[in-house]
C-alpha cells in the first residue's frame, strides 16, 4: 500500500469538503445579501414615500400660514380702528395688534371665534 498516494487522497477528500462547505457559506451569505439589497430598496422606497408626506405637509401648512394673514390683513383693513400695525407668529399661532401704547393680542382659536378667520 502506497501511504503517499493514500494521504494524497485524504487531503483531496478533506480540500473537497472544505470547498464545499465554503461554497455552501457563500451560497447562503449571497442570499443573505440579496435579501439585505432588497430590504434597502424597501426603506428606499419608503424613505421616498415619507419626503413626498413630508412635502406636502409643509406645503398644506404653508398655504394655511398664507390664507390666515390673507383674512387678518382684510380684516384689518376692514376695521374702523386706526391700528399701527400687526404681526403674526405663524408657529404660536398668535396675532398682535399695535394701536398706540396698546397691543391687542390674539389666539387663532379667538380669531375663528369671532370670524376674522374661516377655513
Amino acid at each position: 500500500m502506497d501511504f503517499n498516494l493514500e494521504r494524497s487522497k485524504a487531503h483531496a477528500i478533506k480540500n473537497l469538503n472544505y470547498s464545499n462547505n465554503l461554497h455552501e457559506k457563500l451560497e447562503l451569505m449571497a442570499e443573505e445579501l440579496d435579501e439585505k439589497y432588497d430590504e434597502i430598496e424597501e426603506l428606499k422606497q419608503e424613505i421616498e414615500k415619507l419626503k413626498q408626506e413630508n412635502q406636502k405637509l409643509k406645503q398644506q401648512k404653508k398655504d394655511k400660514v398664507n390664507r390666515d394673514l390673507d383674512q387678518i390683513a382684510r380684516w384689518i383693513r376692514k376695521s374702523n380702528e386706526d391700528y399701527d400695525d400687526w404681526s403674526y407668529d405663524d408657529e404660536k399661532e398668535k396675532l398682535e395688534v399695535y394701536i398706540g401704547n396698546h397691543t391687542e393680542r390674539y389666539t387663532r382659536q379667538e380669531l375663528v371665534e369671532c370670524g376674522v378667520l374661516y377655513d
